[in-house]
């Protein structure tokens, strides 16, 4: 399937993608070569890879969010003009799935819930603004990458409390102490930011894009969509406890119930209350690397037809996704290169419908051994990358 998706994709996508994996794989050969020793993180701090790296794509992420809400400055400005009465809707908003001042008000009014959420829950103020601001921060990143890349699988591999911990350290007397609410911060993040193998931006930005272009009416659509989320999540929450308390915790899945997942946030918490060993101010020097690389990458593919590599790759260089996926990604890039170079686009469409059947074909044996599981009241198999 991923074969078959990267043949779709831009080769300056797909090539960022493998380049930059083993970009930071050199990183690493070279700070060993060099004497440079970098410690890893803690397990519990969700990093998978060492502390320099780890910051590098801390500040990617910041310097991507920066460029997009950069680019679309004047938009957001208007926005905020409508919201606040200063300005009149454009010809185009009627298509909007919500009105512009509905659109920011609902989001202030809902960041607000959050926040007093948080506080409620025993977060200070200051840290519940800062944990939701960075996790802002990766979902739009995801969002945007998701769409612009086609990748099936994505995680971002840091945490905002983890990020935190190695700027600032934690522990009793710091600001990331428990009297400050590290305990409820640790539990909130685990439930919302942790793991986040499916969230809906994605699918709403995708979604209106096809309404869009085959001119389906968007707010009937974004009715049917919240109706669906909301059923859906009425039904998901009554599941999993019915799941739960019926046939027990270690018969289910036990990522989610037994191991991993449910040890999360016990491990962010102890972690942080032990007190970070690795935190230093050089983390920052990293952080601020990682996002001039980024605007780098940004103004240099502006500038300049001819540079190959987009800034995505970098955003998901070492993550554990990219540790699945990153040799189908190449081997769809190569076929892509090598079909165009010595065939052109005329033998690009013409085998195309040979990758599009690689994704059906994978998709198709997964609903057939579900079929078989369901049938045979088999359970465990996995039919994803793993």
């Amino acid at each position: 399937m991923v074969v078959g998706v990267t043949y779709l994709l831009t080769s300056e996508v797909s090539f960022s993608l493998w380049f930059f994996y083993w970009f930071v794989k050199f990183q690493f050969l070279a700070a060993y070569a060099s004497g440079f020793m970098p410690n890893t993180l803690p397990q519990a701090l969700m990093a998978e890879g060492k502390t320099f790296v780890h910051f590098q794509r801390m500040g990617a992420f910041i310097g991507y969010v920066g460029i997009v809400l950069w680019i679309g400055r004047e938009h957001f400005k208007h926005i905020a003009l409508r919201a606040f009465g200063r300005a009149r809707a454009t010809p185009g908003e009627k298509n909007e799935a919500l009105s512009y001042p509905v659109a920011f008000w609902g989001f202030m009014l809902s960041t607000a819930f959050i926040l007093v959420w948080s506080v409620v829950a025993g977060i200070r103020l200051d840290l519940a603004i800062v944990l939701w601001l960075f996790t802002l921060v990766m979902f739009i990143a995801l969002s945007r990458l998701i769409v612009e890349a086609g990748l099936l699988l994505i995680t971002p591999s840091w945490m905002p409390m983890g990020v935190l911990g190695q700027m600032f350290n934690s522990g009793p007397g710091t600001w990331l102490s428990p009297a400050n609410g590290i305990v409820p911060a640790n539990f909130l993040q685990s439930a919302f930011v942790a793991d986040p193998r499916s969230f809906s931006m994605p699918n709403f930005l995708q979604s209106f894009k096809l309404a869009h272009d085959h001119k389906i009416p968007s707010r009937p659509l974004f009715a049917l969509i919240f109706a669906v989320i909301a059923i859906t999540f009425a039904m998901s929450c009554w599941m999993r406890i019915r799941l739960g308390y019926e046939n027990g915790a270690l018969s289910l899945q036990s990522w989610y119930f037994v191991k991993v997942g449910a040890q999360l946030p016990a491990w962010f918490t102890n972690d942080l209350y032990k007190g970070v060993q690795t935190a230093s101010w050089t983390n920052s020097l990293w952080l601020g690397l990682g996002a001039v690389m980024t605007w780098v990458l940004m103004i240099a593919r502006s500038r300049f037809a001819w540079f190959p590599l987009h800034p995505i790759g970098f955003l998901m260089s070492l993550t554990w996704a990219m540790h699945q996926v990153w040799f189908s990604i190449l081997m769809g890039w190569a076929c892509k290169v090598l079909i165009t170079r010595f065939g052109g686009n005329d033998t690009y469409r013409k085998t195309t419908p040979f990758f599009l059947g690689l994704i059906l074909g994978d998709i198709t044996m997964m609903l057939f051994w579900m079929g078989i599981d369901g049938w045979q009241d088999r359970r465990g198999h996995h039919l994803t990358p793993d």
